[in-house]
């Protein structure tokens, strides 16, 4: 029983040792609250001094290349009464970094903290849209899926692309452009989101001619519709 007792808090301290452990190996921690077309917001410091200034690196990558397009270098200057508790009365673990986003061209981009040399907290995502789409904070992005080459075609509410149906899709939504388009349901779930040219649609509809590796992209006329600048794309699925 003695013995028993003796091996029990001998694994009880081992693994209160190796939390204590695990916890001590954090040299830093940080957030990135929100993030818009102007930059990111958030909060970093070092665990060895909470309440000084921490030095750090916004690390901004391309999704679908995994390359890193620009590391900024950036120190925490900005007051967060939310983390006094942790960092003290007069710590200064928040920040703002402004990003150009656009000058960094179409496409889906993270932004994360790098601080002594590890990736620490949470990423963001931001889309930066083509000429004719909307840019913006992408929120519940955890993985892009190549789902490989699709034939890209165009329509619009006409009664000879829509056959009556008007601007209404199959799921029930009003189609806009920018944001629609229709697909196989057995091919690619009703309300993925998909990256196709750079430019983030939702799957809202469906369409008699539209089947396999086949997407058409709702447009505002015919004539747009009709001239469209690809035919073939490779779709990525975000989730």
């Amino acid at each position: 029983m003695l013995k028993t007792l003796k091996l029990f808090l001998l694994t009880i301290t081992f693994a209160l040792l190796g939390a204590f452990s695990a916890f001590a190996g954090e040299d830093s921690c940080g957030h990135l609250d929100f993030l818009n077309e102007t930059g990111v917001s958030g909060w970093c410091y070092q665990n060895s001094q909470p309440s000084s200034p921490a030095d750090f690196t916004l690390r901004i990558a391309n999704v679908l290349t995994g390359e890193t397009v620009q590391e900024i270098p950036a120190t925490t200057s900005l007051s967060r009464p939310d983390l006094e508790s942790r960092t003290g009365a007069e710590s200064t673990p928040g920040f703002f970094v402004s990003i150009d986003w656009e000058s960094l061209g179409s496409g889906l981009y993270t932004a994360s903290i790098v601080s002594t040399g590890k990736t620490v907290g949470n990423s963001l995502s931001y889309h930066v849209s083509g000429a004719d789409g909307q840019s913006g904070l992408l929120e519940g992005i955890s993985s892009v899926q190549n789902l490989g080459n699709f034939r890209i075609t165009g329509y619009c509410s006409c009664r000879s692309c829509s056959a009556g149906w008007g601007g209404r899709t199959s799921s029930g939504t009003i189609a806009a452009s920018g944001r629609t388009v229709a697909v196989d349901p057995r091919v690619i779930p009703m309300g993925s989101r998909l990256l196709i040219n750079g430019q983030v649609y939702t799957a809202e509809d469906t369409g008699g001619g539209v089947k396999g590796s086949h997407i058409d992209i709702y447009c505002d006329s015919h004539a747009q519709a009709r001239s469209l600048p690809f035919q073939n794309a490779q779709v990525f699925l975000l989730s």
